[in-house]
C-alpha cells in the first residue's frame, strides 16, 4: 500500500496511487502529444485499470488535459517545474507526511511530544507540498521496459 521514500525510520511515505501518478507524470513530461492510458501503462509497467482511474482524477484536478475519442489521451497541462507534489497529492486525496499517532505509536494519549511533532509535520508538509515535481521526481525513472 505504501512505499517508504527514505530507508530507516521514515517520515515520508508514498501511497501507491501517488507513486503511480508520479511515474505517469514523469513519463508524460518526456513525450510530445497525447498518450493513451493503454500506451502509458505499457511503457511504464503500471496496471492499466488503476492508472486510468488515477489519470482521470489528475484530469479533473487540472494537472492533466484529457482528450476523448479514438485518438485521445492525456497530456500535461504544465511542466513538472510548474506542478507541485502538493497539487498531485491533493488531486488523489493522499497525504505524503503521515499524521502523528499513526503506525506504531504505543501510548498516544500520554505523548509529551505530540504538539511539537504536529508542528513539525505541518512545517514539513508545507515544504514538501510546495516542491516542484521536477525537483521531487528528478531523473530517477527510465521507461524502456
Amino acid at each position: 500500500m505504501e512505499n517508504v521514500l527514505f530507508e530507516g525510520e521514515a517520515v515520508i511515505r508514498i501511497h501507491r496511487d501517488l507513486e503511480y501518478a508520479l511515474i505517469a507524470l514523469a513519463h508524460l513530461s518526456r513525450v510530445r502529444g497525447l498518450v493513451s492510458s493503454r500506451e502509458l501503462a505499457s511503457s511504464t509497467g503500471l496496471p492499466e485499470a488503476r492508472l486510468r482511474k488515477i489519470l482521470q482524477r489528475l484530469g479533473r484536478a487540472g494537472v492533466l488535459r484529457a482528450v476523448q475519442g479514438a485518438h485521445g489521451g492525456y497530456v500535461l497541462e504544465r511542466s513538472l517545474s510548474e506542478l507541485t507534489i502538493g497539487e498531485v497529492a491533493r488531486a488523489l486525496d493522499e497525504r505524503v507526511i503521515l499524521p502523528c499517532g499513526r503506525d506504531g505509536c504505543e501510548v498516544p494519549e500520554f505523548c509529551v511530544m505530540r504538539p511539537g511533532v504536529i508542528d513539525l509535520v505541518s512545517l514539513l508538509e508545507q515544504h514538501v507540498y510546495s516542491l516542484p515535481l521536477s525537483r521531487f521526481i528528478g531523473g530517477a525513472y527510465e521507461f524502456a521496459r
